[in-house]
C-alpha cells in the first residue's frame, strides 16, 4: 500500500483541487438558496420593496478555477521535481554505493594480495631461518671434525712422546749394554794379560803349536763371524730410497744360548739404516754356536759393518 502511494504521488494535488471546487461550488448553491429565500421573504415582507437579485460573476469563478489548476499544475511539478531529485539522489547513492561496493572489493584485493605478501615473506623468512641452522649446523659439524683432529694429533704426539721416551731408555739401555761389554771386554782382556804372565810365556818347543792353534782359532773364530755377519745382511730389508753409501757399525755379543746382545758402535748418519741394520741382526739369532769353546771364546764378540746397499 506505501509502495502504491508512492507510486501515485502526483495524484494528491488533483485530489486537493477537486476537493476544493467541490466545496466552493458547494458554497456557490448555498449562498444562491441563501439569497433566494432572502429574497422571497423581503418579497412577501414588504411588497413595495425593490428586490435586487445576486449574480455570480462566472469570470471570477474560471479565474479561481484557473487558479487552482495552475497551483494544481505547480503542484504537480515540484511532486514531479521532487521525485526527479529523488531519482537523481537514488542514483546518486546507488553510483556511491557502487563506487563504495568497487572500493570494497578493490580493498579486500589488496588485502588478499598483501596477505598473500605477507605469506611469502613469512615463507621467505623461514626459508631463510633454515638456511641458517643448516649453517649453523654445519659450522657446529665442522667444529666437531676440527676437534676430533686435535684430538686425533694430540693422542698421536702423546704417542710419539711416549715412543720417544721408550727409544731414549733403548739407547740409554744399549749404551749401559755396550759400556758394560767394553768393561768384559777390557776385563777379560786383563785377565789373559794377567793369565800370560802368571804362565809365562810358553816353553819354546810348545810355541810353535801354540802359535798354530792361536791361527787356527783365529782363522776359524773369523770365519764364524763372517758367516754370523752374512746372515744378518741377508736379514737385512731392503729399503728403496735410502742414499747409498751409509755404512754403520754394529758390535755383536753373543751370549751362551747364542742370542745376541747388538749396540750401535758407529752410526751412519741415517736412523732408519741404523734401525734396519739393528733390526736384521736381532732376526738372525739364534747363532750357530762353535763347538770349540776356544773358537766360541774368541768369537762371542765381534763387530761388523753394514752398508745401505748390502740386503
Amino acid at each position: 500500500m506505501k509502495e502504491w502511494f508512492e507510486k501515485y504521488q502526483y495524484l494528491k494535488p488533483f485530489c486537493a483541487s477537486l476537493l476544493l471546487h467541490i466545496i466552493l461550488f458547494g458554497f456557490f448553491l448555498l449562498s444562491v438558496e441563501n439569497g433566494s429565500s432572502t429574497h422571497a421573504s423581503s418579497v412577501l415582507a414588504n411588497p413595495g420593496e425593490i428586490v435586487h437579485a445576486v449574480v455570480v460573476d462566472e469570470g471570477q469563478v474560471q479565474a479561481e478555477i484557473s487558479h487552482l489548476q495552475q497551483a494544481e499544475i505547480q503542484q504537480k511539478k515540484a511532486v514531479e521535481d521532487k521525485q526527479k531529485a529523488l531519482a537523481d539522489s537514488l542514483d546518486k547513492v546507488k553510483k556511491e554505493r557502487a563506487q563504495e561496493q568497487a572500493k570494497l572489493e578493490q580493498l579486500k584485493r589488496d588485502m588478499a594480495k598483501a596477505k598473500q605478501e605477507e605469506q611469502n615473506r613469512l615463507s621467505e623468512i623461514q626459508i631463510a631461518k633454515e638456511k641458517e641452522q643448516k649453517q649453523l649446523d654445519d659450522l657446529k659439524q665442522a667444529k666437531e671434525k676440527e676437534k676430533n683432529q686435535l684430538d686425533a694429533l694430540d693422542d698421536q704426539r702423546q704417542a710419539e712422546q711416549v715412543r720417544v721416551k721408550q727409544m731414549r731408555q733403548e739407547r740409554e739401555k744399549e749404551e749401559k749394554k755396550k759400556n758394560e761389554a767394553a768393561k768384559n771386554q777390557l776385563a777379560a782382556k786383563h785377565k789373559a794379560d794377567e793369565a800370560k804372565r802368571a804362565a809365562g810365556i810358553a816353553a819354546r818347543e810348545g810355541e810353535k803349536l801354540a802359535a798354530e792353534r792361536q791361527g787356527f782359532i783365529v782363522n776359524e773364530a773369523q770365519k764364524v763371524a763372517d758367516a754370523w755377519g752374512d746372515k744378518i745382511k741377508r736379514n737385512k730389508n731392503q729399503t728403496f730410497g735410502l742414499p747409498s753409501g751409509l755404512k754403520c757399525v754394529l758390535r755383536i755379543r753373543v751370549l751362551p744360548d747364542g742370542n745376541i746382545q747388538v749396540s750401535l758402535l758407529k752410526s751412519s748418519g741415517n736412523s732408519v739404516h741404523d734401525n734396519l741394520s739393528i733390526n736384521a741382526a736381532y732376526k738372525s739369532q739364534p747363532l750357530e754356536l762353535p763347538e770349540d769353546p776356544a773358537i766360541r771364546e774368541r768369537t762371542k764378540e765381534f763387530d761388523i759393518g753394514i752398508e745401505s746397499d748390502e740386503g
